[in-house]
């Protein structure tokens, strides 16, 4: 049987349940005053965000602007797929709007000339060294890049919670289903142009100006599995100079990426200069081996590759053989 497209009604719902859910985002984050111990939940909350904002315009259900659209660019985009979506949503939304109800119980607005959503990055190395607040300049920034402008929603005002009274536990739970519901979103239901997202949550990324510490720092401690293979990305262009977009490794797939130097290298070992080449869509399944770099002396990565190949193929022939 064949399966139904989705609908301009279908879509239109999706939408809707997507604003509903992007303003509990806003909700959560926007001029609360987040205590240190907190502080990486919020960067939790505000990568969530960028991630969803992320997939959603790159699946076309809004643009870079906020404005809504009517699109649905993914694989099989049918009806049944569309509800999916929207059941998928409304669950990160009923997650993040109980977390939400549980913090207002706590919360008092005050007047103030300051947002905390607009604290600005510090450059001392007392702050850079201070983790929490590392987590809450960053979350801060994350969310005004993503949408761009000042939240008119609290003008002057800044929420102080009581976070002595909040479940550290709970909110964390909370925002760990959250996540997983994110990451389900971005597997199952995973633009049909992948790349304009992941490109898209770089340019955000870099607008952080993270240092490699920081990056790796925040990289391994909080996050989606969108956030993650961005992190890897802008890693390797960091290091190499070039960019790795919607490289898919599988099975007993490996790639390696830097330039590679004998130990009997006598010459100059000095790192050579950045290629900024760029690879995309690059597919790596099965025993293949991807070497992306230079060899200086002795064999390369690829021969030994070869070699440990052959040594296993032929342990395993002869053990066989013993039978």
């Amino acid at each position: 049987m064949a399966e139904t497209a989705a609908t301009a009604s279908g879509i239109a719902g999706l939408v809707g349940v997507l604003q509903s859910l992007l303003q509990c985002y806003k909700d959560f984050l926007t001029a609360r005053d987040f205590g240190d111990d907190f502080a990486v939940c919020q960067l939790r909350a505000a990568l969530l965000e960028n991630s969803t904002v992320t997939w959603a315009i790159a699946v076309g259900l809004q643009n870079e602007s906020g404005e809504p659209r009517n699109e649905f660019l993914v694989q099989r985009p049918t009806e049944a797929r569309a509800k999916l979506v929207k059941t998928t949503l409304e669950l990160i939304r009923k997650q993040l709007d109980t977390t939400n109800k549980e913090l207002d119980a706590y919360t008092t607005e005050e007047e103030s000339s300051d947002d905390a959503s607009g604290e600005e990055a510090h450059s001392s190395a007392t702050e850079a060294e201070d983790k929490p607040s590392t987590m809450r300049r960053m979350a801060n920034k994350l969310h005004r890049t993503v949408h761009r402008q000042h939240d008119a929603e609290h003008p002057g005002t800044l929420k102080r919670t009581t976070w002595a009274l909040v479940d550290k536990a709970r909110l964390e739970a909370t925002l760990g289903k959250a996540t997983t519901l994110v990451d389900r979103l971005n597997t199952d239901f995973a633009p049909i142009d992948q790349k304009q997202q992941l490109e898209k949550y770089c340019e955000v990324v870099k607008e952080l100006k993270l240092s490699d510490q920081e990056l790796t720092n925040i990289g391994a401690a909080v996050g989606d599995q969108v956030f993650k293979t961005v992190v890897k990305m802008l890693q390797h262009e960091r290091a190499t100079g070039d960019r790795f977009v919607g490289m898919k490794i599988t099975k007993e797939g490996t790639v390696n990426i830097g330039d590679y130097y004998d130990k009997e290298w006598k010459g100059d070992a000095e790192r050579q200069p950045s290629k900024n080449d760029t690879f995309e869509e690059m597919s790596v399944t099965d025993t293949a081996f991807v070497n992306v770099g230079d060899n200086f002396g002795g064999k390369n990565p690829l021969q030994m590759r070869f070699e440990q190949q052959e040594a296993a193929r032929k342990r395993a022939e002869s053990g066989s053989a013993g039978y």
